[in-house]
């Protein structure tokens, strides 16, 4: 019997972030597609390492393509993953915050977001923004690069637009902490369906992000990467390891372990491809891949990451007068902030919730191994204590639950352990009972997508450990990640007694104009200088919006 350390050590080596991506023949046939187009503007452009970065978003298609799921990475020129998180799309719009981690080493970078769709077309039709990150333990810039694999991207600067909404402070000079108000007005006009604000150093913003045209690019002849409408997709090739050949109409049962416990199944087609749409849940959780004893699968998943790369050119990074004054003061709060509230600047806390009960509800049944005389094995529990039986079919051992239900006759229960699926019952039943906390049984059938399930017969081990039998070898573990926390910037009222940290002075990832206008107020920085107020978004005809205004604080 294999311990479970060992199986863990050997199947969580296997993530989707490695694998290579599947080229599927599922591909349908274009009729009259159009690609999603996704705006995308972060808080600053300047940044020190170990920050957060804030972004909002807009994703605009016309047809009846809805993707609800945003990809936005954080890469080097080279096209390098430094931070990569997917978040949920609501309204055709998407905000959250991304950590810069400590040792990004200073240089020119990109924020990078597309939704799984647009994989579908150009890889420079994504949206791409340039940022700088100093690392003051890092300062050795990484050089420039004009990686030639992909298509060029053009970064090009933001002109104000004509648009007739305004932005104005109530002055233009302030003292530090003094209160500001800041009016917005459409003047009467049609109100834009999304607009975001920014007030920052003046030398921490750029203002230049990409505009891929679309009439330089090709429509694609198939799709490969269908919209994820209805959750992540996740899809992959399985063949045969030792022949090669596809392995049509296999079983995949994916069962989702931690905090939030659930059981999908699929099966392949004649291709040997499948896909299944997973839960709209947070954080990174482990998935349990399991296939059908003795098909000796060999699986090949689709990256749920954009791997492709881009061409940009851009100059060596370096910095302006302003701008180093500007990092200084970064660097400055950061430090002051670290010492006032013994934690790091922005760090990103995540507040996933655990799930209270398993995917399948309250059970029927649930039976507690310590209530009961200790028995010798499992299978005496079950011949003596529970209301299912043990049968041999075929010359395989599963179980069978009591009951007048018809599709007793026709389908096998559902055996879990730990929340994994169990494909051979022996495996259960040549477990240690001491091992074991409690089973729980639906009694009844179950149905989940498109399978149907004899009831439900759940183990659970007392270790969390799937009571340290032997899994099959067939099988994976995968991480995988789902949503990131939507994390929206708070404007925290600035105790008298404290210094202020704030480098971004004000984030409003989405201004509400049902009235006809907005007002912020806010209190001024400590720090002295120039800031930029930044009304950017798209207006009813899905042009871009920038409107600037400025105050100095002495």
């Amino acid at each position: 019997m294999k311990k479970i350390a060992l199986i863990l050590a050997s199947f969580l080596t296997c993530s989707l972030a490695g694998l290579a991506q599947t080229n599927t023949s599922q591909a349908n046939q274009v009729v009259d597609v159009e690609n999603d187009k996704v705006t995308l503007f972060t808080d600053r452009n300047l940044y020190v390492a170990g920050e957060l970065l804030y972004f909002a978003s807009h994703i605009n298609n016309s047809t009846k393509v809805n993707s609800r799921v945003l990809y936005v990475e954080l890469i080097s020129l080279d096209g390098r993953p430094i931070q990569a998180s997917k978040y949920k799309i609501d309204n055709n719009k998407a905000y959250g915050a991304l950590t810069i981690p400590k040792e990004t080493p200073s240089g020119n970078y990109l924020v990078k977001a597309y939704t799984r769709w647009m994989r579908n077309f150009n890889q420079a039709e994504y949206s791409y923004t340039q940022i700088l990150v100093v690392n003051p333990s890092n300062q050795t810039p990484l050089p420039p690069t004009t990686n030639g694999n992909g298509s060029e991207v053009r970064l090009n600067p933001i002109e104000q637009s004509d648009h007739p909404i305004s932005i104005s402070p109530n002055h233009n000079n302030y003292k530090p902490r003094e209160i500001v108000t800041i009016n917005i007005d459409t003047k009467g006009n049609d109100t834009p369906p999304w607009l975001c604000l920014t007030i920052a150093p003046k030398a921490t913003l750029i203002n230049q992000i990409s505009i891929g045209n679309k009439s330089e690019y090709p429509i694609p002849d198939s799709i490969v990467f269908n919209a994820e409408s209805k959750g992540f997709s996740l899809t992959a090739n399985v063949q045969n390891a030792e022949t090669n050949k596809p392995l049509a109409y296999s079983l995949v049962n994916i069962s989702i372990l931690g905090p939030f416990p659930d059981f999908l199944a699929s099966r392949t087609d004649t291709t040997g491809f499948f896909s299944v749409a997973l839960p709209e849940i947070l954080g990174t959780h482990d998935l349990y891949i399991g296939f059908q004893e003795g098909e000796n699968p060999k699986v090949k998943f689709d990256n749920d990451f954009c791997p492709r790369r881009v061409k940009v050119q851009l100059p060596a990074f370096s910095l302006s007068d302003n701008q180093y004054d500007a990092a200084t003061n970064i660097i400055n709060n950061q430090v002051i902030h670290n010492h006032f509230t013994n934690s790091d600047l922005d760090s990103l806390q995540s507040t996933v919730k655990h799930s209270a009960s398993p995917f399948y509800g309250t059970p029927d049944v649930n039976f507690i191994f310590s209530n009961y005389v200790d028995l010798l094995s499992v299978r005496e529990y079950f011949h003596e204590l529970l209301p299912v039986s043990v049968k041999e079919i075929d010359g395989k051992t599963t179980f069978r639950i009591f009951g007048n239900y018809p599709e007793f006759d026709i389908y096998e229960p559902l055996i879990l352990i730990d929340n994994v699926v169990i494909d051979d019952a022996k495996r259960i039943l040549a477990a240690n009972p001491k091992q074991l906390e409690r089973v729980e049984i639906i009694n009844k059938p179950y149905y989940k997508g498109n399978m149907v399930y004899g009831g439900i017969v759940s183990f659970f081990s007392k270790e969390g450990d799937f009571a340290r039998i032997e899994l099959s070898q067939s099988d994976m573990f995968i991480s995988y990640k789902f949503f990131a926390e939507s994390k929206s910037y708070k404007n925290q009222k600035i105790p008298e007694d404290k210094p202020d940290t704030r480098n971004t002075v004000l984030w409003v990832h989405e201004v509400d104009l049902s009235d006809g206008g907005a007002e912020h107020k806010f209190v001024t920085p400590d720090t002295k200088g120039e800031y930029e107020i930044l009304l950017r978004g798209i207006d009813p005809n899905g042009n871009l919006i920038l409107k600037k205004s400025y105050f100095e604080v002495h």
